[in-house]
């Protein structure tokens, strides 16, 4: 059996090579034709005790939007009746209008996927030339037998049996040829034509073989007479007795009489599509008024014993069956689909194209369920015993959710004196929302102690979450639980990183599928990771080591996988660094919104004179924290009294960004945002930069700032970004234009919003002073750089 996988995906269409049983809607010949258009189509499932093949049914009807779905749980199974005495589906089927059409699958160890849309289901069973259509599945990859199979058995053992009685005639008394003559004749007078009129009667034309009978030296009461059979020889009795039933068999399968047997081997391993009022006769062994078929096209596709062929699958959804080349039969559109695997593709492809729940009357959560009537949620945080990034962002995410917090137990598991800040204040800020909030500090919970605190609350689901994920939509957990799934987990990506593995293949085009979010749905995939959303009933199976199937939910905006890399011991505000491995977080914690605003010409930016600007850059949470790990270094350098060369000539008091391990990722904001805001700020810069000079300032009013007089700072433009605004005074004092032409004129910028850049290119028409304070303590960010910009070095062109 070759298993499913993708081989092409191109233009939309998706080819599946595999050994599917396919059961189709038409048929070879034409008996009546439906010529109503208005008749509704019920699906009835009939399971045993296999919940995941009926979940497998389920949703492919429901995604396609079968408005009437019914399941029949534990069919066949029961201990002192089988289906021919279970009444449940001709009941229901006395509920349904005779003239509509119904669907009943067998669903078995199988997995029955319906692949059609309703309406084209429906049109497809009324363009149909039967009032039934049968096809009946092998269960669990076994062969039906039928009247042929059994024939050739019985042909096998006989030819045994003959091979054992020739050894006993030579043995044998001799008989005389002339007694065989006359007993010959005589059997071939009377008998012979007896069995000739009584096999071509009621057959509907099927030939059955003249044969004639040879006795031998045993008595005729002792069975001995022997029946030619073209190269065969055959006990008399025997044969006779199984010719009989053969006949009555097949007489009975080629009648309308017969249908009976047809459709209840197919109820106990396969499918019925028809009338309701045809499918009910049978069932009451009244004459069905069509014509009762065994569909053709499902002898292509059996398990390993029959036909093998190809299912070509393209979206929106559509399946086209195709026997293997050389076996002869025609292109059909299959309604429904068994396999004996569970194949993620498949599953998948429904999904896709689907159209979701719609109004399916057995899907979860068809109406509104009550909040104190919510599954109760477990949600253990394990933080483990190292730092976590932006984990503020994390719990953030999680207290956003909009699931009802009194039926959720939160259960933080942390490393003592590690981020106690951030655990401190969610528990301290949501201690009262859920119905239990538990910190258990430096001891990492395992599987079964989830298990043994989720019954102890009596959690439905329990919710695991590592610190690298970030939730960003509110309704991610509802959308989890709605699910209702094994285990499922929200997408969560950044860069090429993503929480899923589909397959081991990384060129599969589902993983790209899924990453690129191109559909809204709940995919099948190997292995989910970092948030997993775990139904109870199969935390025992994960215990176990069991296969448990896993999903990625896309129906809502993807989280953000963080990354800890990157981390900086012994720094006082770590995120600080993140810039590498979590730029969009580090953005927005740390970047003012209105630059990216300005950037992307969503709104202007404040020229305070010609080339000169004043930004909105970073966050005053930015400005804070770089301040403090200054102070926290606390190595000031002052060039009155350190001549070394990183005590520059510009400031009397300052650290540079390269002392506490900073310049590297100050370059990454020097060569992105501050690339992209010149180039809209100026027009056609692209050049890259690099900091010449990049430290933090710091004086205060009695300070000797020896910058207080009119200079340039030497490079292609400057950043001069105020990190805090506790003092009076201080600020910039421009000289701008050409003196010669009586161009110059002097501009004061206080320079006191804290996170906000003077923007100014190094020319001689911008020269600059600072402004001493009158009272407070200032602190600055200085960024003098120079870029490989041939035309203009990065500034404007001017023309003088």
């Amino acid at each position: 059996m070759t298993l499913l996988r993708w081989d092409v995906l191109k233009q939309g269409q998706l080819l599946v090579p595999l050994a599917f049983m396919v059961l189709v809607g038409a048929a070879a010949t034409q008996e009546e034709e439906f010529k109503s258009n208005g008749e509704g189509l019920h699906i009835i499932g009939l399971v045993r005790d296999f919940p995941r093949s009926e979940q497998a049914f389920l949703h492919s009807a429901c995604r396609l939007k079968y408005p009437n779905v019914q399941v029949l749980r534990g069919w066949c199974h029961r201990p002192t009746t089988g289906c021919e005495e279970d009444p449940r589906l001709e009941e229901r089927l006395m509920k349904l209008p005779e003239d509509d059409l119904v669907i009943v699958a067998s669903l078995g160890e199988e997995f029955v996927y319906i692949v059609r849309r309703y309406e084209e289901a429906r049109q497809q069973l009324l363009d149909s030339t039967h009032s039934l259509i049968v096809a009946e599945v092998p269960q669990m990859g076994h062969k039906t037998e039928t009247l042929k199979d059994r024939r050739e058995k019985e042909k096998m053992e006989t030819k045994e049996s003959k091979d054992g009685r020739e050894g006993m005639k030579e043995e044998a008394v001799t008989v005389e040829s002339s007694m065989l003559e006359a007993s010959s004749d005589t059997t071939l007078g009377n008998e012979g034509k007896t069995k000739e009129d009584e096999n071509t009667k009621g057959t509907e034309g099927k030939k059955i073989e003249k044969t004639k009978t040879i006795p031998t030296d045993k008595p005729e009461n002792d069975h001995g007479r022997y029946t030619e059979d073209e190269d065969e020889v055959k006990t008399s009795t025997q044969y006779e007795a199984n010719e009989k039933n053969n006949r009555i068999e097949e007489t009975i399968e080629s009648t309308e009489e017969g249908a009976g047997i047809l459709i209840r081997r197919a109820l106990k391993g396969g499918a019925v599509l028809g009338r309701v009022r045809s499918l009910l006769q049978v069932l009451r062994g009244q004459i069905t008024p069509g014509n009762v078929t065994q569909d053709p096209s499902a002898q292509y596709v059996l398990f390993g014993n029959r036909q093998k062929g190809g299912l070509s699958l393209s979206l929106p959804l559509r399946a086209v069956y195709t026997p293997e080349e050389g076996k002869g039969g025609d292109k059909t559109h299959p309604i429904m689909v068994y396999s004996l695997d569970e194949m993620l593709d498949f599953h998948n492809m429904i999904e896709l194209a689907g159209d979701g729940v719609g109004a399916c009357p057995y899907a979860q959560e068809a109406t509104p369920t009550p909040d104190d009537e919510r599954p109760r949620v477990l949600m253990a945080v394990l933080l483990g015993r190292s730092w976590a990034p932006f984990l503020e962002e994390v719990f953030s995410g999680l207290a956003l959710q909009d699931y009802p917090k009194d039926r959720m137990d939160v259960w933080l598991q942390t490393k003592s004196g590690e981020q106690e800040e951030e655990v401190s204040s969610f528990v301290d800020g949501h201690k009262g929302e859920y119905a239990s909030l538990a910190v258990l500090e430096d001891q990492v919970p395992d599987m079964q102690m989830l298990r043994s605190r989720c019954v102890e609350v009596d959690c439905s689901f329990l919710v695991i979450i590592e610190p690298q994920a970030l939730l960003e939509d509110p309704s991610t957990l509802s959308s989890l639980i709605e699910a209702n799934k094994s285990v499922v987990s929200p997408l969560l990506k950044q860069k090429q990183q993503v929480n899923f593995v589909y397959s081991e293949d990384l060129n599969s085009p589902w993983n790209q599928l899924i990453r690129d979010r191109s559909f809204r749905a709940t995919l099948r995939v190997q292995e989910v990771r970092s948030f997993r959303v775990i139904r109870r009933e199969a935390l025992d199976d994960l215990l176990q080591g069991k296969p448990v199937e896993q999903f990625i939910n896309t129906a809502v905006p993807p989280g953000v996988l963080l990354d800890p890399r990157g981390f900086k011991k012994g720094k006082r505000h770590p995120d600080l660094w993140g810039i590498t491995y979590n730029r969009r977080i580090w953005t927005r914690r740390y970047i003012h919104p209105d630059l990216l605003k300005i950037i992307w010409k969503k709104m202007d930016a404040e020229e305070v004179g010609p080339y000169l600007y004043y930004v909105p850059f970073f966050s005053e949470r930015f400005c804070r924290e770089l301040v403090q790990e200054m102070e926290t270094f606390g190595k000031w350098q002052n060039k009155d009294k350190d001549d070394r060369e990183e005590a520059h000539q510009y400031t009397s008091t300052n650290i540079n960004l390269s002392q506490i391990g900073y310049s590297r990722e100050y370059h990454l904001v020097i060569n992105s945002l501050n690339k992209e805001l010149l180039a809209t700020l100026y027009g056609g810069y692209r050049g890259l930069g690099h900091a010449s000079l990049s430290f933090v300032l710091k004086y205060l009013a009695s300070t000797d700032y020896n910058t207080f007089k009119y200079h340039l700072d030497g490079a292609t433009y400057t950043f001069n970004i105020a990190l805090n605004n506790e003092f009076t005074g201080g600020g910039l004092q421009f000289k701008l234009g050409n003196k010669h032409f009586d161009e110059e004129r002097e501009i004061f910028l206080p320079h006191n919003r804290t996170g906000w850049a003077v923007v100014q290119p190094n020319r001689p028409m911008h020269l600059h002073q600072g402004v001493g304070l009158d009272s407070g303590l200032r602190y600055a960010l200085i960024a003098i750089v120079d870029t490989d910009d041939a035309s203009c070095k990065g500034g404007p062109k001017w023309v003088i």
